[in-house]
């Protein structure tokens, strides 16, 4: 959890530290399927946060932090009144799937049929349900697709409404008054203030607040392979690039940081063992990472992290160096 989710370290420091993560593991062999299946949901919770899909995992700012479900469930484990061996699901991943995308107005018979036959594409092919891949994915290719969506649904609707209320406006021709003319006129200019308000009004929101770290490498600064969007600070733990199928992500914690490789969807085991030929043990320090649901590979790249401030240039260099030559020479292969 300390590797792969930065924001719940954060949680549990403010906490005083509560949540003990070798504890949970060596006590109770549930305890690690319990896991498992809370962090497949959390990733996709973090993949609609990024999306702005109104999805908040820690409490709004300003808000008290027992308003956090995880902080609640923490205080449940932390006063023993809590039982891993009866810590599950009030309901199944496929019902909160299938009602997730029913808020979000998606037709989740495809979706569902697609994680029922692991059939997954990569970033360049097809969107990838990340609660059931548990890979994390690149923020800036959610947001694409996500605006794509939302612009393509505005373009019909608008074109829905221009059709529907043409002959409308055709018919209403024929009989206007002046008198209705003078009305038209005065609901127009109020809607001209009430737009310039809505306007001032979105203007004073406060904007989404940016990784200060992740931001020069998405500016380029530091090569172009790792650039795009940038990254909400709610989610700085992590950005990454795909290829065929393989995530290369760059990790940053509190006291280190890493490239993790992930081989996404069938056969990853026999793919990774022809993929790591390409990386000599004489030449790179690396160890298998994997779990019930994912099948990666992590080279350490620095024992600096986000509380370093002071040497962020010397680890936005090196991570981004060993993150692009992992990358190029899978893209260089035939494998």
């Amino acid at each position: 959890m300390e590797k792969f989710y930065p924001e719940l370290r954060k949680l549990a420091e403010t906490n005083d530290d509560f949540i003990k993560l070798k504890d949970l593991y060596s006590e109770l062999d549930i305890a690690k399927l319990s896991i498992e299946t809370g962090l497949a949901i959390f990733e996709e919770l973090q993949l609609l946060e990024r999306s702005d899909e109104d999805v908040k995992l820690l409490p709004p700012v300003g808000k008290k932090l027992d308003e956090s479900s995880i902080y609640c469930r923490g205080e449940e484990l932390k006063k023993g009144t809590a039982d891993f061996r009866v810590f599950q699901l009030e309901r199944s991943i496929e019902q909160i799937w299938e009602e997730t995308l029913a808020k979000l107005g998606v037709d989740s018979e495809p979706v569902l049929r697609e994680r029922n036959t692991h059939n997954y594409g990569t970033k360049d092919e097809a969107s990838m349900p990340r609660a059931f891949q548990n890979a994390p994915e690149d923020a800036e290719t959610q947001s694409e697709q996500s605006t794509e969506a939302v612009e393509s649904d505005s373009t019909a609707s608008d074109a829905d409404t221009e059709a529907n209320q043409s002959p409308k406006s055709a018919r209403a021709t024929a009989k206007v008054t002046e008198k209705q003319v003078r009305e038209i006129l005065s609901r127009s200019a109020a809607n001209e203030v009430y737009t310039e308000l809505a306007e001032e009004d979105n203007e004073k929101k406060p904007e989404v607040k940016q990784s200060e770290f992740w931001q020069p490498i998405r500016d380029g600064e530091f090569g172009e392979l790792f650039t795009g969007k940038p990254v909400p600070i709610s989610n700085e733990g992590w950005i990454t690039k795909t290829i065929r199928n393989i995530g290369v992500c760059l990790y940053l914690t509190n006291q280190r940081c890493y490239v993790q490789v992930y081989f996404h969807g069938a056969n990853g085991s026999e793919r990774r063992e022809k993929i790591m030929t390409l990386f000599p043990k004489s030449e790179y320090t690396y160890a298998y990472r994997d779990s019930p649901r994912e099948t990666k590979v992590q080279f350490p790249v620095l024992d600096k992290g986000r509380k370093d401030q002071d040497d962020w240039d010397e680890i936005r260099e090196k991570l981004v160096a060993m993150g692009t030559d992992i990358y190029n020479k899978i893209d260089e292969s035939a494998l």
